[in-house]
């Protein structure tokens, strides 16, 4: 066989402080149902929003070095922290391509022409301004105003997603957003897909809700295609590690993507 072959049919990995990162997976899935994934979810220093830019680094090191005992042919960095925060600092070679969020949805966005979008993300994203500053270079017409949304993500790794105190936390965020007159907001977190219905209760179905997943999916499709990467054959069963608790991680990401199962304990 020769090395293209191994690389069509070397899996992908997947990366988040948590859960969240299975919506992005799940979109992945969609978008190329040939490709074979490992998913690694840090839940034991998970939420990644309050840690420090070397904190992150360290984690994200890490991860990186264990997918490359994989032999991965690509990494999406399924979380907008680290993707803010990590990967533009990244100064580590590695022997394969690394997706963030940030630079396919500002594209995405930006390309959209509206007058004013909300972003909504943990506090370590917001503090980056890393959407802010993408999708205004791109589009100086359009607005961005960024809402840090600190304690979402720990309620919903708590599976506290449906919870009153989830709605009334959300709903804090979302209303001085409305009250600029925004016309979309960015899901700048990938654990936010799950509020999708909560937050068009909040706004009245009045704006639309853009989830980055759904651009990163294409964006990672696209580049694979265009360096002839795509797998031919049949996929292998979707590998899932989380670092503490795998039970719970299983079953609050069962609730964005249903296919999470079998999640193994993985210390990095």
């Amino acid at each position: 066989m020769s090395s293209n072959q191994n690389n069509q049919s070397s899996p992908i990995g997947v990366y988040d402080s948590g859960s969240g990162g299975l919506s992005v997976l799940k979109e992945l899935k969609r978008t190329l149902p040939n490709e074979s994934f490992i998913y690694f979810g840090d839940t034991k220093r998970m939420p990644y929003g309050d840690k420090t830019p070397s904190q992150l680094m360290s984690f994200c090191l890490g991860i990186l070095d264990y997918f490359e005992t994989k032999n991965v042919k690509a990494v999406i960095s399924a979380c907008n922290t680290s993707s803010a925060a990590v990967l533009p600092n990244l100064t580590k070679a590695y022997p394969f391509e690394i997706f963030g969020m940030i630079e396919p949805t500002s594209k995405y966005v930006a390309n959209l022409n509206f007058k004013k979008v909300g972003i909504i993300a943990t506090a370590a994203t917001i503090k980056t301004s890393a959407y802010k500053i993408s999708i205004e270079k791109i589009n100086n017409n359009t607005e961005v105003i960024q809402q840090p949304c600190p304690g979402l993500v720990e309620l919903i790794e708590s599976n506290k997603a449906d919870s009153q105190e989830c709605f009334s936390l959300l709903k804090s965020y979302i209303e001085p957003l409305l009250k600029q007159d925004i016309q979309a907001v960015v899901l700048g977190c990938t654990h936010y897909p799950i509020l999708e219905s909560m937050i068009h209760e909040i706004t009245n179905h009045k704006i639309i809700i853009i989830n980055p997943a759904l651009v990163v999916a294409k964006s990672v499709k696209d580049n694979l295609e265009k360096q002839n990467l795509l797998s031919p054959g049949t996929p292998k069963e979707t590998v899932f590690y989380a670092s503490k608790n795998p039970q719970l991680f299983e079953e609050v990401g069962r609730q964005l993507y249903s296919g999470c199962k079998n999640a193994k304990l993985l210390e990095l």
